[in-house]
């Protein structure tokens, strides 16, 4: 599945998979797509979009019945429900993946049975060992799944690893006037054997550390991931997930829009700091109620002489307000949105631009100031007010 002519096309990828797991013994997924959303808590437009690459024709298809189809309508007089076309292939998948792990569990226990021979504790029974052990560490199970060779690390696990542990983000560079943005998932621990343990079981990460301060805590590691094996991630835990649901959601708007709607993308870096921010989301900063009252008057200018809809939130209101604070005017800030509008308002690709983060930057807003005359209007407007 992963390496045929579907690669690249994540979104197929995922809504496939799901599609495998919710079908019945013949292959039916008797579900409308709001309704396979609901149960996968995977958004919405992934599951209609891979839908619709799943319903389409591949002629390069390695199995080409159906026109290459993976899925097919089970009614034609209605929109939803689809027989999985090569069902019968990927259940026995399933079925053989099942007989592999059950042998490496034989072939397991079978090591066991002989080393205890080796140290002569050939009375006491896989059975009665496995009871004893539980008796004194309730922690058996957990041990188990990370270090032992009976089973491989399963998505559910890691993303509860993820949901605990780990922070998942946006990250903006600017160089030379542009800007890049990449997504950054990292698991942190004091532990540097469990992020080991679960970087040998997926085959994904690279380890790094960092010395604490403070000589009474521990040295703190990280587990990072390169963007492909976040992609990855996503693709196997974007149904287990909960606490980082949100995160998750925008790492994949992002992921289908970078690089060829950076406006967007800048906008969810924005939605990601905040959404990550420490402290209540949507509190007024410092609790200074002119300050604020004065961005968001700003920031309806903004929208009114843009053509924008900026929401009054944190991530669109804190620069603003830096920027006030630092010392500029609100007349300041209007006339630099106004100046920027009438230069980038025509042009579709510096329209993209129109927008807080850029134009309430720290460096940039510097030299937007910069433009402005003595008397705190830009030059072309002097004559007209």
């Amino acid at each position: 599945m992963y390496d045929g002519t579907l690669y690249g096309q994540w979104e197929a990828l995922v809504t496939f998979q799901q599609l495998i797991v919710l079908c019945d013994a013949d292959g039916i997924v008797d579900m409308t797509p709001p309704a396979i959303a609901a149960r996968t808590s995977i958004p919405l437009e992934i599951i209609t979009k891979g839908l619709t690459i799943l319903e389409s024709p591949d002629p390069y298809s390695r199995t080409p019945g159906q026109e290459g189809r993976r899925i097919e309508l089970i009614d034609a007089h209605r929109p939803w429900g689809w027989h999985i076309v090569n069902h019968s292939k990927y259940q026995h998948m399933q079925d053989a993946d099942t007989i592999r792990a059950q042998t490496r569990e034989r072939v397991r226990k079978h090591r066991e049975q002989k080393e205890q021979l080796r140290n002569g504790n050939a009375g006491v029974t896989d059975g009665n060992a496995q009871k004893r052990h539980t008796n004194t560490d309730t922690n058996t199970d957990t041990r188990t799944t990370l270090s032992g060779d009976a089973r491989p690390m399963s998505w559910g696990f890691l993303a509860g690893i993820i949901d605990g542990e780990a922070c998942v983000r946006l990250n903006r560079y600017e160089q030379n006037g542009s800007f890049t943005i990449t997504p950054r998932l990292t698991i942190y621990n004091t532990n540097l054997a469990l992020l080991e343990e679960i970087k040998s079981k997926i085959g994904m990460g690279s380890i790094s550390g960092r010395e604490r301060n403070n000589p009474n805590s521990k040295d703190l590691h990280e587990l990072n991931f390169k963007r492909d094996e976040i992609a990855k991630i996503i693709l196997g835990c974007s149904s287990h997930i909960v606490a980082k649901r949100e995160q998750f959601s925008m790492l994949t708007d992002f992921l289908e829009h970078w690089p060829d709607d950076k406006a967007h993308c800048d906008e969810l870096y924005e939605r990601t700091k905040h959404l990550n921010a420490r402290g209540k989301p949507d509190a007024k900063p410092n609790g200074n109620g002119k300050l604020h009252a004065e961005a968001v008057e700003i920031l309806g200018v903004l929208n009114a002489t843009a053509g924008r809809n900026y929401k009054p939130v944190k991530a669109n209101l804190e620069m603003i307000e830096a920027r006030l604070k630092e010392g500029a005017t609100a007349e300041e800030i209007k006339a630099v949105i106004g100046r920027k509008c009438s230069q980038w308002g025509g042009d579709e690709k510096m329209a993209e631009y129109l927008r807080p983060a850029t134009l309430f930057n720290r460096t940039k807003f510097a030299q937007y100031q910069g433009e402005l005359g003595s008397s705190g209007r830009p030059e072309w407007m002097r004559d007209v007010i």
